[in-house]
């Protein structure tokens, strides 16, 4: 049985950006060294930023 209370997926499109990916910290405990990702619009404009320490501290 579906349960309505999740998101459930409406569209999905496949669209031009630019992806920058690099890698940030100085590898000590208080700044881990990790990837930042970022998504730029074609003309420039940052449109979403993705740190993947975020992704490490949700596994804990």
């Amino acid at each position: 049985m579906r349960n309505f209370s999740e998101s459930m997926v409406r569209n999905v499109k496949v669209i031009k950006v630019i992806e920058v990916v690099s890698v940030i910290g100085n590898g000590t405990e208080e700044s881990m060294t990790r990837y930042l990702n970022n998504y730029y619009s074609l003309n420039g404009q940052l449109l979403a930023s993705h740190d993947t320490l975020e992704d490490a501290e949700k596994e804990d």
